[in-house]
């Protein structure tokens, strides 16, 4: 493919969370790294450096009239995405990938889906867990029925929060199901340290219990001081169904991989993923939904359910009440608290709060 072929990229945002696509995109045979843009001159000059990249800006919308992409990656902090993909769809561009959460909030999720559908513009959510190779496999065992139906799914994550690492275990819980609708969710959350990441507030520990329309659970107990059992170090991800159960998550070893038992492992065993795969293979996922015309929105539907998920659990626990689903502005608004913190809002840098990724440097 001759590069006059090639989908013309920029990226927005070009700190950690953009490493991997930025690497990416400089070296694809369907992309070409046009363009980059992020606030800070320093981190410009070293992608221009890094990746090869020919233009760099401080303005996005400067860099949108002069370079007119095919595609943007949009790899900022959650309370700029809405206001960035309005832009982005100002312009006649191809396609779109954006990070989780959709929006700092679902109602500036449903607008970004909304406005996205409505273009019939293709987008990828790089949710990385169903296309890294364990993630992959056991999402296939689960769907061809190895460990049953499932019951439920167990999570427990240490040093993060629901908005920023959750949505990521909600999405696959959620694709897991087969977007199954959800009932409802209650959660509880402490925010004794004060704590923010990735321009939020976030809880410091919390605990969410969720139930679809056919019974199936989720309960995710997330935060700085949260002890994960068994084998594995910051992560278990744990399936329950009724003739089997799988559980990966992170560790030496054992983050390559994945504990089964079922029928064909009658004692619990660990298998080791052979499967080729990672979160930027949603580029070629892309390209291909432009290639042929036909967006497929399985995934951004699933990326705003979770967001509603997350959401939702910062609700039930702010007003100590069951969110059921669907869920409404209106009815929400008419709960009352007192209390002067509560996470899932964007951080104004005031108040003196820890910041919650030098917390995670500092521990690990």
């Amino acid at each position: 493919m001759s590069s006059d072929d090639k989908l013309r990229a920029v990226v927005i945002g070009c700190g950690g969370g953009a490493t991997s696509f930025l690497k990416a995109l400089s070296c694809h045979k369907r992309y070409v790294l046009a363009g980059a843009a992020d606030l800070n001159k320093d981190v410009l000059k070293n992608v221009k450096h890094e990746y090869n990249c020919p233009n760099v800006y401080t303005d996005y919308t400067k860099m949108f009239s002069e370079i007119k992409p095919d595609v943007v990656c949009v790899h900022t902090y959650p309370p700029s995405h809405h206001l960035i993909v309005r832009e982005v769809l100002k312009h006649p561009v191809r396609g779109l990938i954006t990070e989780k959460p959709l929006g700092d909030t679902v109602e500036h999720g449903r607008e970004i889906v909304k406005n996205i559908k409505a273009k019939l513009l293709p987008v990828q959510i790089p949710h990385g867990n169903v296309l890294i190779p364990r993630g992959k496999e056991v999402l296939e065992r689960v769907k061809n029925g190895q460990i049953g139906d499932i019951q439920i799914v167990e999570i427990q994550n240490r040093y993060w929060d629901f908005i920023n690492a959750g949505i990521h275990w909600f999405h696959y819980f959620i694709m897991l199901t087969g977007n199954e609708d959800i009932d409802w969710v209650m959660c509880a959350t402490e925010s004794s340290t004060k704590t923010y990441r990735d321009g939020m507030r976030v809880e410091t520990t919390g605990v969410s219990y969720i139930k679809t329309a056919s019974g199936k659970r989720c309960i995710c107990n997330i935060g700085d001081e949260v002890d994960v059992a068994g084998s594995f170090d910051d992560l278990s991800y744990r399936i329950i169904g009724t003739e089997g159960i799988i559980e990966w998550g992170n560790g030496g070893e054992f983050a390559k991989g994945y504990f089964i038992q079922n029928k064909e492992y009658p004692v619990r065993e660990y298998v080791k993923a052979t499967s080729k795969g990672n979160k930027t293979d949603y580029l070629d996922i892309l390209a291909d939904e432009i290639e042929n015309g036909r967006p497929d929105y399985r995934n951004i539907d699933a990326s705003m359910t979770a967001l509603e998920l997350v959401e939702a659990s910062y609700l039930s626990s702010k007003y100590g009440q069951k969110i059921l689903f669907p869920w409404n502005k209106g009815k929400i608004a008419k709960l009352k608290t007192d209390d002067e913190f509560w996470p899932g809002i964007p951080y104004d840098g005031k108040g003196g709060m820890r910041d919650g990724k030098t917390f995670y440097t500092k521990e690990k």
